[in-house]
């Protein structure tokens, strides 16, 4: 669960989960994707919700390049 509440310098945001089910560092990159996600689409309202970036490029390097080296 997202929670989030209103402070007097900004938004307070936070994550609520089942610790048998999620790990600390799931929820830390999950809550990364999600700041990458607002700050693209507060940067680009734009474009379409679907053509804002979930990972950092230094991220999609790795999904794409690191771990998916299979040659």
């Amino acid at each position: 669960t997202l929670n989030i509440s209103e402070a007097a310098d900004g938004l307070i945001l936070a994550w609520e989960y089942n610790t048998d089910l999620f790990e600390a560092q799931t929820i830390e990159r999950m809550a990364g994707h999600f700041e990458v996600l607002l700050s693209s689409l507060l940067t680009s309202p734009e474009l379409d919700v679907y053509a804002h970036e979930l990972v950092t490029p230094q991220e999609r390097e790795l999904l794409l390049n690191t771990w998916n080296d299979t040659a």
